[in-house]
């Protein structure tokens, strides 16, 4: 169990979704401080006042859309890990996404094990360029 010095950033579009990985947390007894927004640009503004332990990011926000949401997250926020929870369960996007520097990508409602995991050639090692 966690010391609760992790933040967790939450940018998530559909308040329903947020609910349940509120919930998700709990259930697992993780301890950690969750912040929840649902625009990237109060993602980004919340990155800039707290940075966080790491992001987990929605691709279909309010005000960004798909691969470009993923990557003003990056850039914005170097070396900070981001985890993508999509409703798209899009293998070329969840590749690129990989490659650019993402952590992993999950597809919401699917039980599984994380994508970097499930495609080993592709996991990333040390840095957004660097994989085994």
């Amino acid at each position: 169990m966690n010391n609760g010095d992790t933040n967790v950033l939450l940018i998530e579009g559909d308040a329903g979704d947020a609910d349940l990985v509120r919930l998700r947390l709990v259930e697992g007894d993780f301890a950690a401080n969750l912040s929840c927004v649902s625009r990237l640009e109060d993602g980004l503004a919340s990155m800039t006042k707290q940075p966080p332990s790491v992001v987990l990011l929605d691709l279909n926000l309010p005000d960004s859309h798909g691969a470009e949401t993923f990557r003003k997250v990056l850039a914005h926020a170097p070396g900070v890990p981001v985890v993508i929870l999509s409703g798209q369960d899009d293998e070329a996007l969840a590749m690129k996404a990989l490659h650019q520097g993402v952590q992993d990508y999950l597809v919401k409602g699917h039980h599984q094990q994380p994508f970097g995991t499930r495609h080993a050639p592709c996991h990333r090692t040390t840095g957004p360029d660097s994989f085994s």
